[in-house]
């Protein structure tokens, strides 16, 4: 995210150079008495910054590309049914439903599992929803325990520590690619507490799970199209000038 907004701010600097330089030729004294030489020059200073910015749409195309390929959003969605209750509600055989969001450049592995700490985990039962607190939120995968395990868990500071809940028999899995919906045997502690800005979740028993994997898009940065178009202006203007427009009158 930082990367993008760099490349934001980099592209915006492109562009205000080029107005400045205008600005500059414009407020000539000598410049003002021959509109002719105002554009000529203009030109001039297009062509110096064409190749400038053919550099500098490669970079920021090649940064783009790169950033998006070494790391992007994902969301990690669990859904279901469960017995339980949420604060002084209770549920019998209830929908719920489950998403951690993280960066898969954050996946860490060790002891064959692979791990990611949700930047957000929100969740969802009928009509309420809420976040998940505690002291972190996130996802596990073992792809060596009971045919491949996926769970959701939270990190506390209670007794219990840390509590998890998914399925198995997912295949195997490293957390850092989209993952078509799926559902499994159930991987549960019966009652385990989740802390929730909604008061405490307890799963008393989970009677069906799914799970999927979902790639975020990645917007355009919004300098791009400006930056496109002030780019083709710059080419269109160079090519006119090397098909015959440079006989225009000098200064």
């Amino acid at each position: 995210m930082l990367d993008r907004i760099l490349l934001n701010k980099f592209c915006l600097i492109i562009v205000g150079l080029c107005l400045y330089y205008l600005k500059i030729l414009i407020s000539t004294e000598k410049i003002r008495r021959n509109r002719l030489s105002i554009l000529f020059l203009f030109w001039s200073m297009v062509m110096k910054l064409c190749k400038l910015s053919f550099s500098v749409s490669a970079f920021c195309f090649a940064l783009l590309f790169a950033t998006s390929s070494n790391a992007a959003v994902i969301n990690y969605v669990f859904s279901g049914t469960f017995d339980g209750s949420l604060g002084s509600s209770t549920f019998t055989n209830q929908s719920f439903t489950v998403t951690l969001t993280g960066d898969t450049g954050a996946v860490t592995s060790g002891g064959g599992e692979f791990f990611n700490t949700a930047s957000s985990a929100n969740f969802s039962i009928g009509a309420l929803t809420g976040s998940l607190t505690g002291n972190f939120n996130e996802v596990a995968s073992n792809p060596a325990f009971n045919g491949g395990t996926v769970v959701f868990g939270q990190g506390q500071s209670t007794s219990s520590f840390f509590v998890a809940e998914g399925l198995s028999t997912l295949g195997s899995y490293d957390l850092s690619t989209a993952f078509a919906l799926a559902s499994g045997p159930v991987s549960q502690t019966l009652g385990s507490i989740y802390f929730t800005s909604l008061g405490n979740l307890v799963f008393n028993d989970i009677t069906s799970l799914s799970f999927q994997a979902n790639l975020a898009t990645v917007p355009l940065p919004v300098a791009f199209p400006l930056f496109a178009v002030g780019l083709g202006v710059m080419c269109l203007v160079g090519w006119r000038r090397r098909t015959g427009v440079s006989n225009a009158i000098p200064v």
